[in-house]
């Protein structure tokens, strides 16, 4: 599995992931994607 992540900017951060299974199939996952970086505190 490989994720990549991007810099923070404005609350959102910008990455991309790759993952490839061992079975028959050869079945991997692979895209980008935005998460919201938030503090909630304790």
């Amino acid at each position: 599995m490989q994720l990549r992540f991007g810099e923070i900017k404005g609350g959102q951060l910008q990455g991309e992931i790759y993952m490839a299974l061992p079975d028959e199939h050869q079945s991997f996952v692979a895209g980008t994607f935005k998460a919201e970086v938030r503090d909630d505190g304790p």
